[in-house]
């Protein structure tokens, strides 16, 4: 809900950018084609999709991370349990003994 109240008071101001003839040509070309209305909608469509993009690349560079923890996690586990038979294999041998 905050972010819309200060989306809100935002908008109130026009915002105008500069940008490359060639983006503005395809701006163009969208809207004349009848893909959209008017070229405010190609970029906002085109900023949405940028940052759905971008949201998307870092849960994957997340879960990239997150792989390579869980394959360290599995190799000491994996240790950890080869010492723990080694441990019950002395133990057994020292309770032999006796």
């Amino acid at each position: 809900m905050i972010v819309m109240a200060a989306a809100k008071r935002l908008c109130k101001k026009p915002t105008s950018y500069k940008l490359p003839v060639d983006i503005e040509v395809l701006l163009h070309n969208a809207v004349e084609s009848g893909e959209y209305n008017n070229t405010s909608d190609v970029i906002t469509a085109a900023l949405r999709f940028f940052f759905q993009h971008r949201d998307i690349k870092q849960v994957k560079d997340d879960m990239s991370l997150l792989k390579i923890d869980i394959h360290e996690l599995n190799v000491k586990n994996q240790s950890m349990e080869q010492h723990l038979a080694d441990l019950e294999a002395q133990i057994k041998v020292l309770q032999s003994r006796k």
